[in-house]
């Protein structure tokens, strides 16, 4: 023992002799005698109590693991208990790192055996509460969080707990609301306990009173709880505590989106201070993309309320404060065209601005006279400002799109003037051109005013290099049936391959001459490595299929043979332009070199790039998936292939890619052919620092596959087959917890949850261990312990 011990203390310094030191701990958890772990338990050494502490949790599993008693382990915490819990010892003198993991083995130990065989575990808790030590909160809500999460034992046995767990909590409600609320850690700790209360009692018996009065040293966890209280329970004798909350808080999103709900519960007549709550949510303007979302969604449905935002008392007040929710709506879109980190739905910003300058038009007047002096804003906005203003002759604005835009939106011909001075290099100037030219072309009324301005149009037209002019020149050469030759001159380039595009569209036959042309212009240019002609050449061959065009099979072969070359945007391009127009038989010799190569781009490829063409892989596979999963004529065989190839695009391992795979497969029957191989390549990217942002959406997957009865997979984990299928059970009739069921479960294979790991690096100051999670491993059923 003594050898252990100077290992130990060794270790600090010395990290040569960890291994040793691993393989001596080791044998002390398979040994039959408990005495070489007292020694370490009742040492002087605090470093020496915790490794017995490690050992006698690690003991405790595998006493589990294998069936056996585990009354050796109940000796120990009982002994070591009365000696750091004892009448003359001053708990504050121990170590927070020691008393954690006591706590996590008694935690453990109750979810094993009490109440039956662990009668000891309320008493030391209660006298533990009587005596106000900050150690029983942890160890109370260490317990609670187990009997929710912790999946080593049976749902049977969990439901046991949660009875047992009623029935007390009547004798520990006290000690969770008379406590020191000078201590942040106490706060913590009773406020997850509360949390992890609601999934075993009934919200209503909580001390909700006792949530409100800590709102203040915790707004994040009590404005939490407060907001899964008001979805499960009537907080309307709450409303004065809930609505005081705004002058005690600084701007906080869960707390928007608490009066969210209360509009939504049509509760919002017991309201009595909406005025100071509207200006509240402003705040949420300026702050991260959640808390805009908290303030959208609130306004959104805020001034939907007529009976609230129209009655005589307060219409002058929600006039005023809509004007600054305007500007905020203004600048917060501008921003978003800048700053690619802002995750805002840009469809509740549109939302909220037309129902805002249609009620209030004097702002939507304000707004639109700015421009004049140099207001910012972009075309979408300025556009719903001017289809909701109802006086639009009266606008007079400096910039030619948006006046040649008002015009075109009365009808008024005046609006051919403009296409003399619109900017032909801007998409949106061009686009509008467009638009003008189509709708006056054939009215006799501006036929002579129309003709003379196209003479300009014709030669910005061809002096720019908007693609958009290409569209426009065609279309006026085709309205007034002019020959195309002339434009369709010259050797092949992008600007030629462009309007070649778009006469195959238009009007294939006046250019069906040249389809012999395009062709082997397209194969040097997949040779050659053009992308900007290789996009628009997908586009053509495309359209030439729906023309019933066959492609010739040297450019199928091309095509097949380029894969291994293609770039992110000739990999969405093909896709969403070629693939999807080819007969079934014909795309799967494509499908799975395409996936592949999708997983093996480079690095250096623009991630904006590498997204767009995964999702456009995916959206191809779910689009024939969908079709073939209703055809009667297509087999189970064609079906799982496309399944197949979407299962291996799991490997991207992008949330928004997997949150799509994942609602694919919600909608179709998952077979077992490939219902194993895609748990597998889930678990091949979980627990991935290069995958963080994805690991809830993989829990999440993993959870649905759970509920659907796809286990086999899971055997990879080298699990015994029966814990396989307790977790299923578990996550089947507990699927609120689901996700924080399967991470325990897989903590035994790739350990600590990376996001966990993380965040614990930011707090960690002992110097000895890091602290450790709540959660526990093994394989262990436990349903025959009684309560």
């Amino acid at each position: 023992m003594s050898s252990l011990k100077n290992l130990i203390s060794q270790s600090k310094t010395d990290p040569s002799v960890l291994s040793e030191l691993q393989s001596q701990l080791k044998l002390l958890i398979t040994s039959q005698s408990i005495d070489p772990i007292v020694e370490l338990l009742t040492s002087e050494s605090f470093d020496h109590q915790f490794y017995g502490l490690v050992v006698t949790e690690q003991k405790l599993k595998h006493l589990k693991l294998i069936n056996s008693s585990v009354q050796p382990i109940h000796s120990l915490i009982e002994g070591y208990s009365s000696i750091i819990c004892g009448e003359n010892r001053d708990i504050s003198s121990i170590p927070p790192f020691i008393l954690n993991k006591f706590s996590d083995i008694y935690a453990l130990l109750a979810i094993y055996d009490w109440p039956s065989n662990f009668p000891h575990f309320l008493p030391l808790l209660t006298n533990l509460f009587q005596a106000k030590h900050p150690f029983s909160y942890n160890i109370f809500e260490k317990f609670l969080f187990q009997v929710n999460t912790n999946t080593d034992i049976s749902e049977k046995r969990r439901q046991e707990l949660k009875k047992s767990i009623s029935s007390i909590f009547p004798e520990v409600k006290p000690y969770l609301i008379d406590f020191n609320t000078n201590s942040l850690n106490i706060v913590n700790n009773i406020l997850d306990i509360y949390i992890n209360l609601l999934q075993i009692i009934s919200p209503n018996s909580l001390p909700i009173p006792n949530i409100f009065s800590l709102a203040s040293l915790n707004p994040n966890k009590s404005l939490f709880l407060i907001y899964e209280l008001t979805t499960l329970v009537d907080m309307r004798s709450f409303l004065p505590e809930i609505q005081k909350l705004i002058f005690t808080l600084s701007y906080n999103s869960r707390l928007v989106d608490i009066f969210s709900i209360l509009l939504n519960h049509n509760r919002y007549k017991e309201i009595t201070n909406f005025q100071q709550i509207s200006e509240y949510a402003i705040s949420g303007f300026q702050g991260s993309s959640y808390d805009m979302e908290s303030s959208l969604n609130f306004y959104n449905i805020l001034f939907k309320r007529k009976d609230i935002t129209d009655t005589p008392e307060f219409i002058k007040f929600y006039e005023n404060i809509s004007a600054c929710i305007l500007s905020n709506l203004i600048r917060v879109s501008n921003e978003i065209e800048t700053d690619i980190t802002l995750n805002i739905n840009y469809n509740n910003i549109v939302s909220l601005f037309t129902l805002l300058s249609k009620k209030y038009q004097t702002h939507t007047y304000n707004i639109l006279s700015c421009i004049n002096t140099g207001l910012q804003i972009n075309r979408k906005l300025s556009k719903i400002l001017i289809k909701n203003f109802e006086h639009k002759e009266s606008l007079c604005i400096n910039d030619p799109y948006i006046m040649c835009y008002i015009l075109y939106i009365r009808n008024n011909p005046d609006c051919i003037k403009y296409l003399e001075i619109l900017d032909f290099n801007d998409d949106d100037s061009v686009k509008l051109a467009i638009k003008i030219v189509g709708e006056y072309v054939r009215r006799t009324d501006v036929n002579i005013l129309l003709k003379n301005v196209l003479v300009g149009v014709r030669e910005k037209c061809n002096k720019s290099d908007n693609e958009f002019c290409d569209e426009l020149l065609i279309n006026i050469y085709l309205f007034y049936n002019e020959n195309i030759d002339v434009l369709m001159n010259g050797e092949w380039n992008k600007k030629k391959i462009g309007r070649f595009s778009l006469l195959v569209k238009n009007r294939y036959e006046s250019v069906v001459n040249l389809t012999e042309e395009f062709f082997t212009f397209f194969v040097n240019s997949i040779r050659i490595r053009n992308t900007d002609c290789i996009l628009i050449g997908y586009k053509i061959c495309g359209l030439l299929i729906l023309k019933n065009v066959k492609l010739p099979e040297n450019i199928l072969s091309v095509i097949y043979e380029s894969v291994d070359n293609m770039n992110g945007k000739e990999i969405e391009a093909f896709c969403n332009e070629f693939a999807n127009k080819l007969e079934i038989s014909v795309q799967r010799v494509y499908i799975n070199k395409v996936v592949q190569r999708v997983l093996v781009l480079s690095s250096q490829e623009v991630e904006d790039e590498i997204i767009g063409c995964q999702r456009s892989v995916v959206s191809f596979l779910e689009k024939s998936i969908l079709e073939i999963s209703k055809s009667t004529c297509l087999g189970k065989e064609v079906l799982e292939f496309y399944c197949s190839a979407l299962t291996e695009m799991v490997l991207v391992g992008e949330s928004s890619i997997i949150r799509k795979i994942r609602g694919i497969f919600s909608k179709i029957e998952i077979s077992t052919n490939f219902s194993d191989r895609l748990i597998f390549n889930l678990l091949t990217i979980y627990n991935s620092n290069i995958y963080i942002n994805s690991q809830e959406d993989i829990l999440n997957f993993c959870v649905d596959l759970l509920i659907k009865g796809h286990t086999q997979g899971f055997c990879v984990l080298d699990c015994k087959t029966e814990n396989i299928e307790s977790l299923r059970q578990s996550v089947v009739t507990n699927s609120r917890n689901g996700k924080s069921m399967v991470k325990e479960f897989l903590k035994n294979v790739k350990g600590k949850h990376i996001s966990e790991t993380e965040k614990k690096a930011f707090v960690s100051d002992q110097g000895f261990i890091k602290k450790r999670d709540k959660s526990k491993e093994g394989d262990v059923d436990i349903s025959g312990f009684g309560v």
